[in-house]
């Protein structure tokens, strides 16, 4: 039977020590829906309702979930770090869009980490550089949780493949606000257990997001668009 939500977790962390927290917070609520957590990983990670999907080699988190949002058979499509558990029943967040956005094209939406961030705005830094250019304010897409049909707006993936790591919330939120959508946090909280971030990247990344801010600024681009 096709599961209604895939949950999609990339890690290349010791299972023992951050996705199986996870993988048990999903357990432990389950739900009247059906589902599948789908693992991207070098190292075989096993447990209930678990599908192992091997990384065959490393190109970063963002890689990691436009691979397993491709290959997941789920009609809905809940996006979740090995660092992060649920809070309460995941359930409510199917209900929450059906409820807000009866079109299934556009039912995306964030799992709630408990406070709200917004882009970066003209002034601030984002990456190496100030923000020079005017900008809107919009939420940022930290846990996209959304139908698959919603992939349309997003050209089949969930990121922008311009990043690795960091800030490609950023440029979802952004993106969904200038189309007139944008995103909003659902009633199903998500909260840090284990928190550890690779800050490695995060200069580059957040370089990508300021140049896609500035070109949508003036261009009407698509999401996928490419920044070199």
């Amino acid at each position: 039977m096709t599961p209604k939500i895939s949950f999609l977790i990339p890690t290349n962390r010791d299972p023992e020590q951050y996705v199986k927290s996870p993988i048990d917070s999903i357990n432990r609520f389950g739900s009247n829906y059906s589902y599948e957590i789908c693992v991207f990983s070098e190292t075989e990670v096993k447990g209930e309702n678990v599908v192992w999907h091997k990384e065959e080699k490393q190109a970063g988190p963002i890689a990691g979930f436009n691979h397993l949002i491709s290959r997941s058979e789920g009609e809905y499509f809940f996006l979740l770090v090995d660092d992060h558990i649920f809070v309460n029943e995941f359930g409510l967040t199917i209900d929450y869009l059906n409820k807000t956005h009866k079109d299934k094209e556009h039912q995306i939406c964030s799992l709630n980490p408990g406070n709200i961030c917004l882009n970066p705005m003209k002034g601030q830094l984002c990456g190496d550089k100030l923000i020079d250019f005017e900008v809107f304010s919009y939420q940022l897409c930290r846990f996209p949780a959304l139908h698959r049909n919603a992939l349309t707006l997003l050209d089949g993936k969930i990121w922008n493949s311009s990043f690795i790591y960091h800030a490609a919330d950023i440029w979802l939120g952004y993106f969904l606000g200038s189309q007139g959508r944008p995103s909003r946090q659902s009633p199903t909280y998500v909260e840090p257990y284990n928190p550890a971030k690779n800050s490695a990247l995060e200069v580059e990344d957040c370089n990508v997001a300021r140049k896609l801010m500035k070109k949508i600024s003036t261009t009407d681009i698509p999401y996928s668009f490419q920044i070199k």
